[in-house]
């Protein structure tokens, strides 16, 4: 790991836990005693659209007129290149407030689109020096501990030393393939300084991806200091939640919210690899669209 000189003023607090444990709360009390702001580390909640079943929560407009955060106009990202040129006045936009605490990094890029750890990470860095710059404090908060540990610990992806593989596979051949046979050939690139879940599907072919591309992730250690907070609640509480949370969410439109986005274009096969909870209710939505039809 290369070294930095870490700036002692530079203070960076990530919140880590299981579904359910309460992250969000926690995050924004300690925001409020601690003249903080909140930056969303979820892979689904960077999506428009897809609100209840990621659980997002707060509001999309300032609470009031006299915060310090200006309001500009909403830009609609769609696709990798216009995501890569985003400025910090474009992420600023996207703020969503809870109780007064602005969250960053919350409905910024259209469903469907690709959005990789590395997308996430670069906008994150951003939003991270603007609220140091500001004399506050980020508060990392969220469900994807891939992406924490990428902006704690300075990920960084490098050209790779090593010679490109003989063979090679596409997005479509690797997603056909078993765990077991991602595994080999995660296995047989001999990939250095990778450490992913393999048994994760996913996170396979992302790193296969990568290594066919020559590149390889590296960290540099940042230069801020990093607080984490690992919420540990008693297991028959996790469950008491998340079924009450399962809930709320057919109370609140869970059906419409995702027969909305299969109305709008959104790819099913993209809503299926969201999560579990997707994925059951397009497949269920789409037969019962078939049933209708026979």
């Amino acid at each position: 790991m290369s070294e930095r000189t870490i700036n002692r003023d530079k203070k960076l607090i990530a919140i880590i836990g299981p579904t359910a444990s309460g992250k969000s709360d926690w995050g924004v009390e300690i925001a409020k005693k601690c003249n903080g702001e909140i930056v969303s580390a979820d892979s689904r909640q960077v999506y428009r659209g897809l609100d209840i079943g990621t659980g997002k929560e707060g509001a999309p407009s300032a609470p009031n007129e006299s915060t310090k955060i200006t309001k500009v106009q909403k830009y609609k990202i769609t696709n990798k290149q216009q995501f890569n040129n985003l400025t910090i006045e474009q992420l600023r936009s996207n703020i969503r407030w809870i109780d007064g605490v602005p969250q960053w990094l919350i409905d910024i890029i259209e469903p469907g689109t690709k959005f990789t750890m590395f997308d996430w990470l670069a906008a994150a860095r951003k939003v991270v020096e603007d609220i140091f710059a500001r004399g506050k404090i980020p508060i990392i908060v969220g469900g994807t501990g891939l992406y924490i540990q990428a902006l704690t610990e300075g990920f960084e992806l490098e050209k790779s030393k090593i010679q490109n593989p003989d063979v090679k596979y596409s997005r479509k051949e690797l997603e056909k393939k078993s765990l077991k046979q991602l595994q080999d050939i995660f296995c047989k690139l001999e990939i250095e300084n990778c450490k992913i879940d393999i048994n994760n599907p996913h996170r396979l072919i992302r790193a296969i991806e990568r290594a066919q591309a020559g590149e390889v992730v590296a960290k540099k250690k940042p230069d801020f200091e990093v607080l984490q907070i690992a919420i540990d609640l008693p297991r028959e509480v996790l469950y008491r939640r998340i079924d009450q949370r399962v809930d709320d969410w057919f109370h609140e439109g869970f059906v419409t919210e995702v027969g909305g986005l299969l109305d709008r274009g959104v790819d099913p096969k993209w809503l299926e690899k969201i999560g579990l909870e997707y994925r059951i209710l397009t497949q269920y939505l789409i037969q019962n669209v078939k049933c209708k039809d026979q």
